[in-house]
């Protein structure tokens, strides 16, 4: 079983490398419509996403932009969710750092210099090298204010990747194969039934979270704290 987390900047088509990497692997690729649809099958924030109706990446932009924590809550809770299956490839959204400790999990950068990008969104989204230069940099900001405020971390930190790709150089096709490449590599452990436990004791520990987020039972703890313990457990769990 492969469990991959892709994160990319925008206009190196990312995408479409995870796309490859997923059809190779002949596993799920959960890109920001997958992640969507699986947040409302679990049935997060209900209440509080009705008026978030923009189709998916837009949807995720919105809530990130007005409700940051409540998308962090939702990026933990699908991306645990997603990975406690044992398999696939996710797609930005900080999985790398929510399955940071998960020792099956390989985590991959793709990024290319900056005008590559330029040029590349230019052709993409039919834009002028100043539009495309400002789009660029407003997502690079969003992404690198978000990491901070939900991880205190940098997300271009290149000690959170196992492997850091620029498809400018090496093209979409040899980036989704070593991409592949790494997954098969009997160096990444194999998602052990003890680590997938883990997962879903964190899983429920999130659910359970929400649950007193809207009426909690006296005597336990509320909201993001119970998270942080699951959280914390998973580690614990991991590394013993």
């Amino acid at each position: 079983m492969s469990l991959i987390t892709i994160t990319q900047t925008m206009g190196c088509n990312g995408l479409a490398i995870a796309r490859r990497v997923a059809e190779g692997l002949g596993i799920d690729l959960y890109d920001d419509f997958r992640l969507r649809a699986e947040a409302i099958r679990m049935g997060l924030h209900e209440e509080n996403l009705r008026g978030f109706e923009e189709k998916a990446p837009d949807w995720f932009d919105r809530i990130l932009g007005d409700k940051p924590e409540m998308y962090q809550e939702l990026m933990e809770s699908v991306v645990y969710e997603v990975a406690r299956r044992g398999e696939g490839v996710i797609l930005g959204h900080g999985s790398q750092m929510l399955l940071h400790d998960f020792g099956c999990a390989a985590h991959v950068l793709v990024t290319m210099h900056e005008e590559s990008r330029i040029h590349a969104l230019m052709h993409e989204m039919n834009l002028s090298p100043e539009a495309a230069r400002k789009v660029i940099r407003q997502s690079d900001h969003r992404k690198k204010g978000f990491f901070r405020y939900a991880f205190h971390k940098n997300w271009d930190d290149p000690s959170l990747y196992d492997l850091c790709i620029n498809p400018d150089k090496l093209g979409a096709e040899r980036a989704a194969h070593l991409i592949m490449d790494l997954a098969r590599s009997p160096e990444l452990k194999t998602c052990s039934s003890y680590a997938l436990e883990a997962l879903a004791s964190v899983a429920n520990q999130e659910s359970r979270g929400r649950s007193q987020r809207d009426g909690s039972p006296p005597g336990r703890p509320e909201g993001r704290d119970a998270g942080k313990g699951g959280r914390a457990s998973f580690r614990r769990a991991l590394q013993t």
